[in-house]
């Protein structure tokens, strides 16, 4: 004799222990899913800011931009100028700055923003005291000033900010 319920049908064990099963291995893949896949894009992120501050820092030491960085001495020029126009203009780059000790945009693939400077930028700060910072945000999503792009609503964008070393 089986045990039934109050209605007279029987409990299906195994058929709940089934459907109960399959709903918690679903939930557990998709939280990993999206734990793993948020990992991944903020280590490859990072990755992708060190491997960049390095070659723009090996390209400012054989050029010798120190003194430009050191003391605000004009607008960048010649070959530092060129560089930073082709990283400017690297496919998917939407806006690329260069910043004096001031904090002013001593260069920017923007011209309309050479000569700026915007308040409260704690990324910024973090560069300056030797750390690289990046972070993704969407075009429109916040009112930062110096988030204001031409572009899609909505497109997300990674912004990063790191440090110009000094070669000595």
């Amino acid at each position: 004799m089986g045990r039934h319920s109050a209605t007279g049908r029987r409990f299906k064990l195994l058929q709940w222990f089934s459907v109960l099963s399959c709903i918690t291995i679903t939930l557990s893949a998709i939280a990993s899913g999206a734990l793993l896949s948020r990992f991944m894009t903020d280590k490859l992120l990072a990755r992708e800011a060190t491997v960049m501050m390095e070659f723009v820092n090996s390209v400012l030491r054989v050029e010798e931009v120190d003194k430009y960085f050191q003391k605000k001495r004009g607008a960048l020029h010649g070959d530092i100028e060129e560089f930073f126009d082709h990283v400017g203009h690297l496919p998917g780059v939407l806006r690329a700055n260069v910043y004096a000790r001031d904090r002013s945009i001593l260069w920017s693939s923007d011209s309309d923003l050479i000569g700026s400077r915007f308040d409260t930028n704690e990324e910024l700060e973090e560069a300056f005291n030797g750390k690289p910072h990046i972070s993704m945000h969407d075009i429109g999503g916040d009112q930062r000033a110096d988030h204001h792009f031409k572009g899609n609503l909505g497109q997300q964008f990674v912004e990063t900010y790191f440090p110009v070393l000094s070669a000595s």
